[in-house]
């Protein structure tokens, strides 16, 4: 199953922030990284992805349907996008809540899905917290929060931005630990949005490289430490 993006444009009132996007998503277990400086556009296209927002241009097709409107609704239930920040659940819920809610919006069978859920909570050392509303929570547990409910829902496609960010040493490893258990359980394609080059380098089968709206390179292997900072200086150096 493939996403084709097919010179998508996204703008808000007057400002243009994606310019004649065009990529192919390959639904399988890999992880792709999204790699730019702020302000490229990446959280943009993450949620145009999402159908959290719609492109003003273009198009997204899932493999031979001819309508845009397929995807979208094929979006609404098969992805995921999880915001930086502090926004990925609802205060007022516990996290075994915020599941629960997530599932009905999905339309995923909570009690199905409940095993998996708690073995993502363990791999994440987050089993003590499931029911601790989200409001009372840590940042770095809220961003542990918010990726344990991506992943335990099992959508076809989750769109992390900036997950590692307000994370401490313990909860990076564990966020590397689950990105490639989910890797090697086969369910889910996982696209990340990061400026972390350790997380980046140590999950990513791919990357894509974005600037000022406009995707400008693409590399379809992992990359070193070393080699994934050439190639960001070697994308976003600057001209004159």
């Amino acid at each position: 199953m493939q996403i084709e993006i097919q010179n998508l444009s996204k703008k808000y009132s007057a400002r243009q922030v994606l310019f004649d996007i065009n990529l192919s998503i390959n639904l399988d277990s890999k992880v792709i990284g999204l790699v730019g400086p702020n302000g490229a556009g990446k959280s943009t296209l993450m949620r145009v992805i999402s159908g959290v927002l719609l492109p003003n241009s273009g198009k997204i097709l899932l493999n031979d349907a001819n309508k845009q409107s397929d995807y979208n609704r094929w979006a609404l239930k098969n992805t995921l996008y999880v915001p930086a920040g502090e926004r990925g659940l609802i205060n007022r819920l516990s996290l075994i809540d915020n599941f629960r809610y997530f599932c009905g919006l999905k339309n995923v069978n909570y009690k199905d899905g409940l095993d998996y859920f708690e073995s993502m909570a363990q791999a994440l050392e987050m089993k003590n917290l499931i029911h601790r509303d989200y409001d009372k929570m840590s940042t770095g547990q809220k961003k542990s929060a918010a990726l344990l409910n991506a992943l335990a829902l099992k959508t076809k496609l989750i769109l992390l931005d900036e997950p590692s960010n307000g994370l401490d040493i313990d909860a990076q490893d564990g966020l590397k630990h689950v990105l490639n258990l989910t890797k090697n359980n086969g369910h889910q394609k996982v696209l990340v949005s990061s400026h972390d080059v350790n997380l980046l380098t140590s999950v990513c089968d791919g990357y894509v490289f974005i600037r000022e709206g406009h995707i400008i390179a693409k590399l379809n292997s992992p990359a070193s430490h070393e080699d994934l900072i050439d190639l960001y200086h070697q994308s976003f150096k600057k001209e004159g």
